[in-house]
C-alpha cells in the first residue's frame, strides 16, 4: 500500500495569465523516474545572495500562488527555487503519493546544486504546509544549511484524519 497525502493540485491552465514575477527565469528539471517538473528561479536583489531556497509549498495550489513568497524572499537577498510538484501547474505528470513528492524534492535540489552551483550549506529548504513533508524528507537525507517548517504536518496519518474524518483509521494508517 503506497502512503497517500491528500492533495488538491491545481494545473496551469492556458486561458490563464502566466506572470514571471520579476527576476524569475522560467526553469525545468526531471525527476529520477522521468517526471518534468516546472519551476521559477527568482534572483536576489543583492550581489552576492546571503543563501538560496527552496521553497516546498503547500497543498491546493501551484507556484503562481506563492510568487510573493519568492518575491519577499529575494528582495530580502536570496536566490529563490519555487516549482511544482508532478501534476500542479506546469508540472508533467499525476499526484501519487508521498514517493512521488519525495523524488520532486530531490530533483529540487540536485537542479539547485548541481545546476546552479549552490553549496549545500548555503541552502535553505523552506516547506509550508504539505511541502513540510517533503523538505523534513530531502533534510533527512541530504546536507543543507538550514530547513524551516511552517504550519507543518506531524505525519500522513494526522493529515488524513483532519482532512478525511469519517474514513475508519485502518484505511489511511500504514
Amino acid at each position: 500500500m503506497r502512503r497517500q497525502l491528500p492533495s488538491t493540485p491545481i494545473r496551469f491552465r492556458p486561458d490563464e495569465p502566466w506572470v514571471l514575477p520579476q527576476n524569475a527565469a522560467d526553469v525545468w528539471f526531471t525527476t529520477s523516474d522521468g517526471v518534468r517538473l516546472h519551476g521559477w528561479f527568482l534572483t536576489s536583489n543583492k550581489r552576492s545572495p546571503v543563501a538560496t531556497v527552496i521553497y516546498f509549498h503547500g497543498n491546493a495550489g501551484n507556484l503562481s500562488h506563492v510568487a510573493w513568497v519568492g518575491r519577499n524572499l529575494a528582495s530580502a537577498g536570496f536566490d529563490v527555487l519555487l516549482f511544482d510538484y508532478r501534476g500542479y501547474g506546469r508540472s508533467a505528470g499525476e499526484t501519487d503519493g508521498e514517493t512521488g513528492l519525495n523524488k520532486d524534492g530531490d530533483a529540487a535540489y540536485e537542479y539547485v546544486v548541481d545546476r546552479r552551483g549552490v553549496r549545500p550549506e548555503r541552502l535553505v529548504l523552506y516547506g509550508q504546509s504539505l511541502g513540510t513533508t517533503v523538505a523534513a524528507d530531502v533534510a533527512s537525507r541530504r546536507a543543507c544549511g538550514a530547513l524551516i517548517l511552517e504550519s507543518g504536518l506531524s505525519s500522513a496519518a494526522s493529515m488524513a484524519a483532519v482532512v478525511l474524518p469519517w474514513l475508519p483509521r485502518k484505511a489511511y494508517v500504514v
